[in-house]
């Protein structure tokens, strides 16, 4: 028998793979009891429904363990069910969200032969994902794991569940954990809040659970408690918390003596944070066995560390300890293995109350206050304000930054740096940094919205603005890489310093032609039209737009030109030319729905609304002598826009093939009725369809009104198509019936609108 030339290549999916079952293996090997939940996620998982299943409690009570076992067992009993799970730790890269929806996606794929668009930025990715889930077959049934979400990487995305539809396919179950202490509550529990959820909460242990897992712990240890020692154990009420328990245990094992077991036992914290405690009673042993220098530098170098540090990374910054000190260093670390995870390669705290425990312990932070992200620290709407860095804090970040600061342009100083620099509150220090236009470069292209977010910090708390650090960039642009200038421009724009950038966008149009980069050329022109825009100088403006839509037809550029369209149909209502801005917003939408650009789309209806309310506006600016004395008495708004439709109801004799709301539409063709239009507080356009005549109408409806369910209801005398895409049902209106319509608002990205963008109802059939 010859062996292959070469080993066989294991695919990085089922690679993947194989590490989340491993996990799932390591969490339910020692799990006891519960069966009353597991029950609970089970039923949950049969049924049917729109919303995911939050399970949620304290750090340490046994959420990822309890999602393990529902998977273990749920797939052994429902074989015909698909159940994907993403465990936070289960390997390097699953605290990334980009990452997991990528992951996932791939797997439904495969599974179930979707055929998905490419996607490689996050926000692409995040539509593959929700496209996916939508687009399973009927008969499918899939369950959908994700645990800890709050230990994913912070990111707009990640903590404001733009990810997870708001309505979910009622084939596909989702379930979830998040911890909620013992800091403040993490915000992805705040986007819970926001939407409709089936809450779980975790209970802790039940006395005979806890005395199953102190027998079962100890066997494999090879020590046993006697039932005298168990008692006195469980009489501590924090034993009730599962991770206490496997601590208290853990520390148990290393006595040897009936009569030090029986003093360490009466020793254990019972009260407050107790957990938080317990870790820093083993902080205090591990002093003993080790170096407490190397202990003490460890554990605050993670504490400071924005996404932990790698084995290289903490032997260089453990250097300037003594050598046996520091030569302890990965035994030490083979020590805190059960407590700590790997991060992309780098060691960081499992469990939120480790990490409380050392910035309690080393860090001497007093206070039971959320400081380990400085955007939410020295936010200055923050009341109470946070307390000050501790000199401990100081010290340790100090030699963290100079570190960074020696490879400032490297991927990990480029994360860290910044971040490093807020927490200190080195407002001036991180204005120079981001000045710098090398680095405000590489930091642009790692990660654009870090970038807002640090300059934003910086002008609100350091009272500093971002436009004089580039003002020696901006006198002299030809000197300075033209991409790099481009990007700055871009973050600047966006940023509201639009006159000054007029010089810096000329610049740009010369270099681009000069370099026959129309690709650029067209966003050049476009922003600089914004600028005369709003200085102003509608023709020049047009001018530039008008070059940039034919830049982009001859580059078959659907995303510039629909920009340059928008931008064409904004100044066209500037100049009350609304008929020609309707048809360019209307070439717009169109674009954005091919693209399946949400956003484009969320703007383009605003902006179609908002140019129907003009025309509304002018065609009842005389409406007092057209309708009774009775009505224009009325000082109700909701009567007075009530008689605005009724009037246009009966005067209007132009159809809209349009109809647009914020959220969900019900267009009836009872000639009696008003129009009727159920949404959120948003401003809606609604078409009322009547034989032989067409209407519009503009209504600002109730907070609380309800918003109806998402589908086609095609009533009696109808003639109707309605063909399914991708779950969504569009239909064309013939005379009479009744239809309800989804459309997009400006909550586009944070729900339906990355779902199912391309398959909306637009045209009504007048026939």
């Amino acid at each position: 028998m010859r062996l292959p030339n070469t080993p066989a290549t294991l695919d990085p999916l089922d690679a993947e793979a194989d590490l989340h079952e491993r996990f799932l293996e390591l969490r339910t090997r020692l799990y006891v009891g519960r069966d009353a939940l597991y029950g609970r996620l089970r039923d949950f998982a049969l049924a049917e429904g729109e919303t995911p299943l939050l399970l949620k409690g304290e750090s340490g009570l046994g959420k990822s363990a309890a999602l393990a076992r529902f998977v273990r067992d749920f797939r052994r009993e429902q074989p015909d069910r698909f159940v994907l799970a993403h465990f936070v730790g289960a390997s390097p890269r699953t605290t990334s969200l980009p990452t997991m929806l990528h992951r996932l996606t791939q797997e439904l794929q495969r599974r179930f032969a979707l055929t998905l668009p490419v996607a490689e930025t996050p926000d692409a990715i995040i539509r593959a994902f929700t496209i996916a889930i939508t687009s399973l077959p009927e008969a499918a049934r899939v369950v959908l794991v994700f645990d800890a979400l709050n230990q994913l990487d912070a990111d707009d995305r990640a903590e404001t569940l733009i990810w997870l539809p708001g309505v979910l396919p009622a084939n596909v179950r989702v379930l979830c954990s998040a911890a909620t202490g013992p800091q403040r509550a993490p915000k992805i529990l705040t986007a819970f809040g926001e939407r409709d959820f089936v809450a779980v909460r975790m209970e802790p242990l039940t006395r005979d659970e806890r005395r199953d897992l102190v027998k079962a712990v100890p066997k494999l240890v090879a020590k046993t408690l006697d039932e005298r020692q168990i008692d006195t154990l469980l009489n501590n009420p924090a034993t009730e918390n599962p991770l206490y328990l496997r601590v208290a245990l853990e520390e148990l094992r290393g006595y040897g003596s009936f009569e030090n077991l029986n003093t360490l036992i009466t020793r254990l914290p019972d009260k407050d944070d107790a957990l938080t405690t317990l870790f820093e009673q083993v902080f205090e042993r591990l002093e003993k066995e080790f170096s407490a220098n190397l202990v003490a530098d460890v554990l605050s170098l993670l504490a400071c560390a924005r996404r932990g540090l790698s084995g290289p990374e903490l032997v260089e910054r453990t250097r300037h300890l003594k050598k046996e000190e520091a030569d302890d260093l990965y035994p030490l670390l083979r020590q805190l293995e059960a407590y700590l995870h790997r991060r992309a390669g780098r060691y960081d705290f499992y469990h939120t109350s480790m990490r409380r425990a050392a910035e309690r312990h080393y860090l001497k932070w007093p206070a039971e206050e959320d400081q380990h992200d400085p955007w939410l620290r020295w936010n200055p709407e923050r009341q109470p304000p946070a307390g000050d860095p501790t000199e401990p804090e100081i010290e340790t970040r100090d030699r963290l930054i100079a570190w960074f600061q020696s490879e400032r342009l490297t991927a990990r100083a480029i994360d860290e740096l910044p971040w490093q620099l807020t927490q200190l509150r080195m407002w001036q220090d991180l204005f120079d940094l981001l000045g710098d236009l090398s680095f405000f470069d590489a930091a642009w292209t790692a990660n654009q919205v870090e970038v807002r977010t640090a300059w934003s910090l910086v002008k609100s708390a350091g009272r500093l603005e971002p436009i004089t650090a580039y003002r020696s960039v901006l006198a002299k642009p030809g000197t300075h890489d033209v991409i790099a200038l481009w990007r700055l421009g871009l973050y600047l724009n966006d940023a509201g310093y639009r006159t000054e950038l007029l010089p810096l966008w000329t610049d740009l149009i010369e270099r681009f032609r000069a370099a026959r980069d129309d690709a650029r050329l067209q966003g050049c022109l476009g922003n600089q039209a914004l600028i005369l825009r709003a200085t102003g100088d509608l023709d020049g403006a047009m001018r530039l737009l008008k070059e940039q839509e034919a830049i982009c037809r001859r580059l078959n550029d659907p995303a510039g030109l629909s920009r340059s369209l928008g931008n064409q149909a904004l100044i066209l209502q500037d100049t009350g030319d609304l008929d020609g801005a309707m048809r360019l917003h209307k070439e717009h939408e169109a674009i954005c729905r091919r693209l399946n650009d949400p956003a484009g789309l969320s703007s383009s209806l605003e902006l179609i609304r908002g140019g129907l309310s003009r025309r509304v506006g002018s065609a009842t600016a005389g409406l007092g002598s057209a309708t009774p004395n009775t009505e224009a008495q009325c000082d109700s708004r909701s009567h007075a826009k009530h008689r605005q439709a009724r009037w246009l109801r009966n005067q209007c004799k132009s159809s809209v093939d349009c109809c647009l709301v914020g959220e969900v539409v019900s267009i009836t063709a009872e000639t009696d009725r008003e129009i009727n239009a159920v949404t959120g507080s948003q401003f809606q356009a609604c078409v009322k369809k009547r034989p032989g005549t067409g209407g519009i109408a503009i209504d600002r409806t109730a907070k609380d009104l309800r918003v109806i369910k998402q589908d086609v209801d095609v009533r009696s005398g109808n003639r109707a198509d309605s063909p399914e895409r991708g779950g969504q049902k569009v239909c064309t209106l013939g005379r009479g019936g009744e239809a309800i319509y989804t459309v997009f608002s400006i909550r586009a990205r944070m729900e339906a609108s990355l779902m199912r963008p391309p398959y909306l109802a637009t045209n009504i059939d007048r026939t």
